[in-house]
């Protein structure tokens, strides 16, 4: 085999992959900005409707991800660029890749993924699921993976290839 050929194929935005009762499916990107240092203040300037999520949790559209105790994802939402009272906003569109998780078999991948306590939560969304640090919130039908989108396609291979 030729080191130039590729057998692991990324997902591509609005693609799906259904694999051992698991439906993957990598969402469209959408405008999104990280917050650091005072994360009160950062949510309300930029997104005075959004709540935080952690763990876990039901996201909401516009809600933050807490990634860290002074920095949070903001998706849906493109900030004020720069340093403000107490934070700081940076463009992240494209930053994450989010894969939509449902089916039958949802809670099996997840705990094939990481070994965190999903019940219990965290006020941070930042879990090692697959020997990545990603971000792990639910929607109204699954879960919501976030992964570095450097990443995609090693995750992607991860569903592909789980029993």
């Amino acid at each position: 085999m030729s080191e130039r050929e590729w057998t692991d194929n990324r997902l591509i935005e609005g693609a799906a992959l259904e694999h051992a009762g698991l439906m993957i499916r990598r969402a469209v990107t959408e405008a999104a900005c990280l917050i650091s240092g005072n994360l009160a203040k950062g949510l309300e300037a930029c997104s005075p409707i959004s709540q935080m999520v952690g763990l876990y949790q039901l996201r909401r559209a516009h809600d933050g991800i807490r990634i860290a105790r002074d920095r949070a994802l903001l998706v849906g939402v493109a900030g004020p660029e720069g340093w403000h009272d107490g934070y700081a906003c940076s463009p992240a569109t494209g930053l994450y890749t989010r894969f939509d998780l449902s089916g039958p078999a949802l809670d099996d991948a997840l705990a094939e993924g990481t070994s965190a306590d999903l019940a219990d939560g965290s006020p941070s969304a930042a879990v090692l699921f697959a020997g990545l640090t990603c971000l792990l919130t639910r929607n109204e039908t699954g879960a919501e993976l976030w992964v570095e989108t450097a990443f995609t396609t090693y995750m992607t291979t991860w569903f592909a290839r789980r029993q």
